[in-house]
């Protein structure tokens, strides 16, 4: 599923293939995000967890 969601939403080549909204709220993920479109800011801070923390959860539970 969080392939799904990269392969969904494009894959973020400023990070060497790390996707921030795939793994943000993990230890891969501390600084950098798309605050607009095509808007990139590598020391901004996006709050919202990643698809991969979300599917862990659940998975989890």
């Amino acid at each position: 599923m969080v392939t799904f969601s990269v392969l969904y939403n494009g894959w973020d080549k400023k990070r060497n293939g790390l996707v921030s909204y795939a793994y943000n709220g993990t230890n891969l993920i501390t600084k950098g995000t798309y605050t607009s479109d095509h808007q990139y800011d590598p020391e901004a801070e996006d709050e919202n967890l990643g698809t991969y923390l979300v599917l862990k959860e659940l998975l989890d539970q």
